[in-house]
């Protein structure tokens, strides 16, 4: 078998009916430590993550939790889709899990205010740590281990810590 098929983590199907890369992300619960599956799109024009409120909510972090520990990340601004920029705010979740990967103290790029909110993406801060292939014919989204990154991370505006799962 070649190397490349040795390094297949996991195959995933992507939506049928509009071809969405949607990817689960295990997430560390408020103050446990189990972690919950939070399903997210796989955006490689996105450079961070972002996460709903609802769904930090249903993780156990309230809106109190979110307002004392949101930080502004003074060097970013979000460009949303109606083309204007918005102030970057993100919160830190202690572990995130994607792919057999561990990232600790993950920053999450979220929208403070109450009534505006940010879809489920998934950014290159995470999905250059792979190599992913998409078979469109096929309706499916392949995931590779690879040893290193070409992309550093540890100077990307984002700065996550970096970690994997031993099995």
């Amino acid at each position: 078998m070649s190397k490349i098929k040795d390094n297949l983590i996991r195959c995933v199907d992507i939506e049928s009916d509009t071809g969405r890369k949607i990817v689960p992300v295990h997430f560390q619960r408020y103050n446990n430590q189990v972690l919950s599956n939070i399903r997210f799109r796989l955006d490689s024009g996105a450079d961070i993550t972002t996460i709903s409120k609802e769904d930090l909510n249903r993780l156990g972090y309230s809106m109190e939790w979110i307002k004392k520990n949101k930080k502004e990340a003074k060097e970013i601004k979000i460009g949303v889709a109606d083309n204007t920029n918005r102030e970057a705010f993100y919160v830190e979740i202690p572990l995130i899990n994607f792919m057999e990967k561990d990232f600790y103290d993950f920053k999450i790029f979220i929208v403070p205010e109450e009534g505006l909110d940010y879809s489920n993406l998934l950014g290159l801060d995470v999905s250059t740590e792979f190599n992913y292939f998409t078979d469109n014919e096929e309706g499916s989204l392949e995931f590779y281990r690879i040893d290193k990154s070409k992309f550093d991370n540890s100077s990307s505006t984002s700065k996550q810590k970096l970690g994997e799962i031993n099995i």
